[in-house]
């Protein structure tokens, strides 16, 4: 027989065994010198880095920059600082090599363990950073200049800093450390498949025992860490595999599918486990990271529900405010719900 023979692995197979391979695949913790995610980034470069410690004055960014010119004191990975509910403001040089491709996606990766906003040389809130997250990185020009960025630390987690729980009293002697600072190349395309793969991992875990769809999920990821690893992981390979996700994805799923909408929203609660103050920064930064989403997602809408926080931004962070009304008035920042300030309500 002239027939190309073609192996599929069985569909039904070892369920835990084929979930943990998936994990494993795109773990941040295990097997990263070898698994997809471990070729998420490229060579690295390193950046010039200043601090300034306001410790708990909130400083405009124009006191920031002056206290950084005369005060700044050069740091690096490991530079430790706090304690809870200070701010550091933090200066970063880049330059990038001359022999990078202007094709290249470069990234500023900076986690400072604690929430941050990413400002622009000229005063722009750019980004929030929120490490628990993952959200430490800036896609930038690939230009031969200097770029400079600013970095708003404020010492403390997404949900306050409760000891040894969220709801736990304050620890006031928290103290923060700065684990990566640095430039790299990124890859887009493995970040893509990176998301292929945690999607069709979620429905091999949530959807139905019952149902096929389940498992079909499971072996097509499966089916595509085969053929990754087979080729390994060229260019052919991940854009394969992706069109292999993408193709489950638009499979209709039974005559009688519904059509689910989301919309992005983040609940931020004008007064809770952080002090008062703090909740204008956390603002700022949910929402700028929010607009950079809304840019590279352009069938993204997202719904506010609180107009208190909006006449904040309007105040203190006007070009972001700005920067959310062209989005308004495109139909994809909508305003939601009747409170001016949304209140937590518990139904008997």
């Amino acid at each position: 027989m002239d027939e190309t023979f073609t192996y599929k692995a069985p569909l039904f197979k070892n369920e835990r065994t084929t979930v943990e391979r998936v994990e494993k695949f795109i773990s941040e913790n295990y097997f990263k010198d070898c698994n997809l995610r471990g070729r998420l980034y490229g060579r690295s470069y390193p950046v010039h880095v200043k601090h300034c410690d306001f410790g708990l004055d909130i400083v405009t960014f124009h006191d920031a920059v002056e206290a950084l010119s005369t005060r700044g004191a050069e740091v690096g990975v490991g530079f430790k600082f706090g304690p809870t509910w200070t701010t550091h403001w933090f200066q970063i040089d880049v330059s990038l090599p001359q022999n990078i491709s202007s094709k290249s996606k470069i990234v500023l990766r900076f986690d400072p363990n604690c929430e941050a906003l990413l400002w622009s040389a000229d005063g722009q809130p750019i980004k929030g950073l929120s490490p628990d997250f993952g959200r430490t990185d800036l896609i930038i020009s690939t230009s031969p200049t200097v770029q400079r960025f600013y970095i708003e630390a404020s010492c403390s987690d997404r949900s306050g800093d409760g000891d040894g729980n969220a709801l736990g009293p304050v620890k006031m002697d928290k103290i923060f450390e700065l684990k990566r600072c640095e430039l790299a190349e990124y890859n887009a395309a493995i970040y893509d498949l990176i998301i292929d793969f945690e999607l069709l991992l979620e429905m091999s875990k949530m959807l139905p025992k019952e149902g096929a769809r389940r498992y079909q999920a499971l072996y097509t990821a499966n089916d595509m860490i085969n053929c990754l690893v087979v080729s390994n992981f060229s260019l052919d390979a991940q854009t394969q595999c992706h069109l292999q996700a993408k193709k489950f994805f638009c499979q209709p799923n039974g005559a009688s599918q519904m059509t689910l909408y989301a919309m992005g929203n983040c609940h931020i609660d004008t007064a809770w486990l952080w002090r008062y103050r703090e909740t204008r920064r956390k603002c700022a930064r949910s929402w700028s990271a929010t607009l950079r989403l809304m840019e590279k997602y352009k069938e993204m809408k997202f719904v506010i529900s609180q107009a208190q926080q909006l006449v904040w931004l309007k105040e203190c962070y006007p070009s972001l405010y700005k920067d959310m009304q062209k989005f308004a008035l495109d139909g994809r920042f909508v305003a939601v719900g009747g409170a001016w300030v949304e209140m937590d309500g518990k139904f008997a």
